[in-house]
């Protein structure tokens, strides 16, 4: 394959103009979908957040790949498109509640909600000026709140500020996720789903057929958008005036029947929902990756969870409990009752299962199959290794550690200063290095079916993270780094971006190795891949913030869906930082929350998981012929939200049947570009909401 192909300054002078024009909009789509989600499509503000890189993920290499064909004119080469889509890929996300979003609206949620005006007002009062203005001068907030011109000159330290904290800390993860990229592109071969697909509409677009363009003439692409689109149509219809064809949905997840509620099999999320972007989406997955996903989530879901409901160690949910969300998941933090409370604290939080699954797939191949591969970085450190082992690489492995310990040096000591010197700063480096690791969690399941439900989903496993490998650090009296002042601690965790994987959840890990998979598959040397990802990102970051505040005050946060007093997501940002500040983490922390300090009984779990999904591994590595893999079992774990189990099934019946009747020629040349187009229907269906929601602000104001 080959792996250097010449790209010339005019496809990152043509990507850093559309990824400017691109994060602007995406801005403004963000300032009128509820909490800045990016979907808007429901009602609910908590779980909008969830299917957030389902809206635009596969819609925007759609739009650059019909761009794509207009820059083949001017004698754009497909090599250099595919520089395009991966600065568009990775900066698409960044203006939104994921990603600099929650900058500009700190400040200005927290002088509106009263029972946090002690933290945020007082305790916070040292670092007012990195969130905005004076916040007890109301004139410097009119503009944000009711619309009128931007104070720049009061705005321009947090701006600044922030600019300069977000660029490296962005940085760091991507250098961390690049020093994986040889194992998992080049060793491994992960299927990166999204990534294929993307690469298909690259081809797709500079393929010629019968004198025209294989993307315009395929009309399974155009049918599949098409028919996803109207598949969907709970989603949108409501945006339509005069239609009466329905009233926003209040959930993602639930486009068909919920039998949750009737407790019929206790503890499990009977959820048949039959979403036709995720039924699109799972079809690209592996077939074997795609049956050992429904298999062990069956398993785990229906199976394990009633059973021990049924033997007495967990009370039954409730009759009513939705099983669209996180109402179902709430129960398994901890929350439902005396047996389980035993449970917890005996063997652990459920989650732990998932987390170590997820770990074990990123650890068993290299400690298992790579052995070797794992000694050649080692010495390509020290620069021992052959020429080969770093021949498509970015960069030297050095200089690729190199520079992520000194970006993440400069991201904790920028934290430190944020927190006015109360940072432990070693604590801050560990938990950095820590968020690496989790991204990279994260990752894998982009690797192995995409994003479209991952676990680090706001209220399904992010909070027992956050208790263990946050909260407890700082909180614990018997943590290493607890800080028993309370305004210290809380302006330690207040300066620390991921609150509840917000900001966090943008940074260019997933994507950053999606884009390495679609410069393998297009023969783009990973290079160039680097430094378009290293532009896209600082345009990113620059473009979001200054455009996003005066699109801001050009309406006024009363006009906007990203802000409300007190509801979801911007609570949270008032909220978070308060739950391990009110009191020590205690006894009932590290019990009744499932989280708390690293206790025996959650890595019991923890054990188990990275246990059964090593050896799974191992068994496949040694005879190819077995069943089950490790990725799809890893996944079944919890890594993927239940809401995706059953479009899953769907993909997977016809998938099945479609490689049994048609082939591969019939998968590639039709059932392939029908997922993406039905995957792909979100863009639309968001930007309608979208555009409903801004003609209804503007023509009340």
């Amino acid at each position: 394959m080959e792996v250097a192909r010449p790209i010339r300054p005019i496809a990152y002078l043509i990507g850093t103009v559309l990824t400017a024009i691109i994060t602007v909009l995406m801005g403004l789509v963000a300032l009128f979908t509820v909490g800045g989600t990016l979907w808007g499509l429901t009602g609910d503000s908590w779980i909008n957040a969830w299917p957030a890189n389902m809206s635009f993920v596969l819609f925007w290499p759609l739009v650059i790949a019909v761009l794509g064909t207009l820059l083949s004119k001017i004698g754009i080469t497909k090599y250099e498109l595919v520089i395009v889509m991966v600065m568009i890929w990775i900066a698409w996300i960044f203006p939104s509640q994921h990603g600099v979003l929650s900058v500009l609206t700190m400040m200005g949620t927290a002088r509106q909600i009263p029972a946090f005006h002690r933290w945020n007002m007082d305790y916070l009062k040292p670092c007012h000026w990195q969130w905005g203005p004076d916040p007890f001068n109301d004139k410097l907030w009119e503009s944000w709140m009711y619309g009128g011109p931007v104070p720049w000159s009061e705005w321009m330290p947090a701006l600044l500020f922030h600019t300069a904290r977000l660029i490296p800390y962005y940085l760091m993860f991507a250098f961390f996720a690049t020093l994986w990229r040889r194992q998992w592109i080049d060793i491994e071969a992960l299927p990166f789903p999204h990534a294929t697909a993307a690469a298909k509409l690259i081809d797709m677009a500079y393929e010629k057929v019968d004198g025209g363009t294989r993307l315009f003439q395929n009309v399974w692409l155009w049918l599949g958008l098409l028919i996803g689109f109207l598949a969907i149509y709970p989603y949108w219809a409501w945006t339509l005036p005069g239609l009466g064809l329905t009233i926003a949905m209040q959930y993602p997840g639930s486009l068909g029947i919920d039998l949750t509620p009737y407790v019929i099999v206790p503890c499990a999320p009977l959820s048949f929902n039959f979403e036709a972007f995720w039924i699109g989406a799972a079809f690209l997955v592996p077939i074997k990756t795609l049956f050992s996903y429904i298999l062990t989530s069956i398993l785990f879901f229906w199976v394990w969870w009633p059973i021990m409901s049924w033997l007495g160690y967990w009370e039954p949910h409730s009759a009513g409990t939705s099983g669209l969300g996180y109402q179902h998941s709430n129960m398994f933090r901890g929350w439902m009752g005396p047996n389980m409370q035993r449970w917890v604290l005996t063997w652990g939080a459920v989650a732990f299962i998932s987390f170590g699954a997820a770990y074990a797939i990123l650890f068993a191949p290299i400690l298992i199959s790579f052995r070797s591969e794992l000694v050649n970085v080692f010495k390509a450190f020290v620069g021992k290794a052959p020429p080969e082992i770093e021949i498509r690489e970015p960069i030297k492995y050095r200089w690729q550690l190199t520079i992520f310990i000194l970006l993440l040096i400069i991201s904790a000591v920028l934290w430190q200063y944020a927190s006015i010197g109360n940072l432990p700063i070693i604590w801050g480096m560990i938990n950095y290095l820590m968020y690496s690791l989790w991204l990279m969690c994260r990752a894998r399941v982009a690797a192995e079916y995409g994003l479209v439900l991952d676990f680090m989903n706001d209220n399904y496993w992010a909070h027992n993270w956050t208790y263990t490998f946050r909260h407890w650090w700082v909180a614990d009296p018997v943590s290493p780094f607890f800080i028993r002042d309370v305004q210290a601690r809380f302006l330690v965790l207040r300066s620390d971006y991921p609150w509840y994987f917000t900001v966090v959840r943008a940074a260019p890990v997933a994507t950053l190795l999606e884009t390495y998979r679609i410069a393998s598959l297009e023969g783009v040397h990973s290079k160039h891949i680097l430094m378009a990802a290293i532009i896209a990102t600082v345009i990113g970051v620059v473009v979001s913030l200054f455009t996003l505040l005066p699109l801001w005050c050009s309406f006024g946060a009363l006009n906007l869906s990203a802000f409300n007093y007190t509801g979801a997501p911007h609570n949270y940002y008032q909220r978070a930082p308060t739950y391990a500040c009110i009191s020590e983490v205690g006894e009932y922390w590290r019990g009744s929350l499932g989280g708390g300090g690293p206790r025996a009984s959650q890595w019991i779990l923890f054990s188990i998981g990275f246990i059964i999904v090593s050896v799974i591994y191992a068994l496949h590595a040694r005879y190819p012929w077995f069943p089950v893999n490790a990725s799809g079992v890893a996944l079944g774990f919890g890594m993927l939200i239940p809401n995706v189990l059953v479009p899953s099934i769907v993909a997977y019946i016809a998938k099945f049947v479609v490689m049994r009747i048609g082939g591969a020629r019939i998968y590639e040349d039709v059932a392939m570009p029908f997922a993406i187009g039905m995957a792909a229907a979100t863009g639309p269906a968001v930007i309608l909401g979208f555009l409903y929601q801004i003609s209804t602000t503007l023509s009340i104001m």
